[in-house]
């Protein structure tokens, strides 16, 4: 686990339920409802660069666990995520993560970032939500994911309401999520391994 300087979506911990319990300020069922291409810079185009990204707004569909944080759930949210290839505007997806596409519903792990809104934990973790249950997509799926393949709303619900989180992270639920990850990871490695 590293101690981070600031928000670093592939460098917080995610890949178990306790870290989804410890760090996500909520894990809600989420409907997208929008997605919006991300130009490329003329540097990007310069360079060829091989694909693009995108925005996608969700609406918060239902909470199925608060995190330890005071922080409210907003009804909707808006980040980047993956997007397409240049050539052939073909999809672009994450290694066992299910890519967000309009209309459909995802169980996602979520993190309020500081100046940047409410977004996924990570762009590995996020779950299709179809026909009452989780799906995992793909190969490559985190330990979290496989725990949740297959499971009902209310299996969910009560699946991260029985996983204890971090002790120091419960200890402090003041903190963000970073600073939730950064106490765990003093408190096992002390201060000289902190990384940025």
């Amino acid at each position: 686990m590293r101690r981070l300087a600031e928000p670093d979506l592939e460098a917080m911990a995610h890949e178990t339920l306790v870290d989804w319990v410890s760090y996500a300020d909520a894990v809600a069922i989420v409907e997208v409802t929008g997605e919006e291409a991300i130009p490329l810079t003329a540097a990007e185009e310069r360079h060829h660069e091989p694909f693009q990204q995108r925005t996608v707004t969700v609406e918060i569909d239902e909470v199925l666990y608060q995190g330890l944080g005071p922080a409210a759930v907003p009804e909707r949210s808006t980040f980047t995520t993956s997007g397409w290839t240049t050539k052939g505007h073909d999809p672009v997806g994450t290694t066992g993560a299910a890519r967000f596409e309009v209309g459909e519903r995802f169980l996602v792990p979520l993190v309020e970032w500081a100046g940047e809104g409410w977004r996924p934990i990570s762009t590995q973790e996020s779950l299709r939500f179809a026909d009452g249950h989780a799906e995992v997509e793909g190969r490559g799926a985190t330990e979290a994911a496989e725990a949740l393949d297959g499971l009902t709303r209310a299996e969910v619900r009560k699946l991260l309401s029985e996983t204890d989180p971090e002790p120091v992270a419960a200890a402090h639920p003041e903190l963000s999520s970073i600073g939730r990850q950064n106490a765990v990871a003093e408190a096992r490695y002390g201060k000289e391994k902190k990384t940025s």
